[in-house]
Parts: structure tokens; C-alpha cells; sequence
């Protein structure tokens, strides 16, 4: 069993940062647009680090810090939809074709954006990159007026949050539930 680790976290600049986890192999953005594959390690039972790179974070006993190595210390934040919208993470494809298939939303910042691509209007957005089941990866943002995604990159589909965020119905048909959350 490894530590839970995916969420937003905070570093101690106030910066935000994210973990993807699938099993033992995470996705973290540094809050500084710079994404970096790690693997979580057991150094003796029960302790675990995050090696990422040329860099490694020690974590604490509850997993819900991280110290990493260059002295940078990274708490793990709970859900606040008015800071942003915890979108990040992996969600399980659900239309006939997709079952037990998933796909992937990293947010960039955690910090919410004034604009759009393209857009004359400022709104207030959170940028995204999304992983389709088929491994298709794409730019988007969250925009919190409306609570949708926008993927100009994919026909520009678009995306409704349902269900508490859990759920997102895309217009062309397909939905995304989000994983259960747990240790694995």
C-alpha cells in the first residue's frame, strides 16, 4: 500500500502545486509550469519518499507534507471550490465504448487566471491540460462563471460539472466520473 498523495498542494511561498497518482507512479507540477514523473518509495515499512527527477521529498507520517531536498516544504491542501476547483486527478471514462477506461485533468497553477485564449472579456479561468482515454492530450481551463471546461484543442468540447464536481458531461455524449478516492 502507498501513501494517498494525489490533491493540491501548497509550498512555502504560498505557491500552488499538484500531485497525479496512479499507484506508486505520480505526475507533479511544481506550480512553476514545470511537470516532472516521479515514483513514491518505501525507504524502511512504513516511510515513503517521492523521487522525481533529480530531486527527493521525504514525506511525513500522516501524508500530508512533504519536505523536499532543496529545502522546499509542500502542504497538502482539502478541497476549497473557491479557491479552485480540484479538478485534477483521474477520472474514469463512462460512455458504452470507454468502460473501465481512464483519462486525466492536471491544473497548471491551481491559481485562477483572468483570461481566456482568444477571449476579449476577461473571465475568471484555471488552466488545464486533459488526457482522453485514448492517451490524446490537450489544453483547456476551467471557467468558474459558468462552471465548464473548455477544450478549443478538441472540437471545442466542452464540459458541465454535475453530482459535487464529481462528475463532468461533455457535449458530445461521453462522461467522466471521478476515481473513488482512496489509499492504494
Amino acid at each position: 500500500m502507498y501513501p494517498y498523495l494525489e490533491g493540491i498542494w501548497m509550498d512555502s511561498t504560498g505557491r500552488y502545486s499538484s500531485i497525479v497518482q496512479t499507484g506508486d507512479t505520480v505526475l507533479l507540477d511544481t506550480g512553476d509550469h514545470m511537470i516532472m514523473n516521479g515514483k513514491i518509495v518505501e525507504v524502511e515499512p512504513n516511510i515513503f519518499r517521492i523521487e522525481a527527477g533529480n530531486r527527493v521529498g521525504n514525506i511525513n507520517a500522516w501524508w500530508n507534507s512533504v519536505l523536499w531536498d532543496n529545502g522546499e516544504n509542500w502542504i497538502k491542501l482539502e478541497s476549497h471550490p473557491d479557491i479552485f476547483p480540484n479538478l485534477h486527478g483521474i477520472w474514469e471514462v463512462g460512455s458504452p465504448n470507454n468502460n473501465g477506461r481512464y483519462s486525466k485533468i492536471i491544473e497548471l497553477h491551481c491559481e485562477p487566471l483572468y483570461s481566456t485564449p482568444n477571449s476579449a472579456q476577461p473571465i475568471n479561468v484555471v488552466p488545464l491540460i486533459l488526457e482522453d482515454q485514448n492517451h490524446n492530450v490537450a489544453n483547456g481551463y476551467f471557467v468558474y462563471d459558468t462552471s465548464k471546461i473548455v477544450v478549443p484543442e478538441w472540437n471545442d468540447l466542452v464540459g458541465s460539472l454535475f453530482s459535487f464536481g464529481n462528475r463532468i458531461n461533455w457535449s458530445d455524449g461521453t462522461f467522466w466520473l471521478r476515481r473513488t478516492r482512496q489509499f492504494i
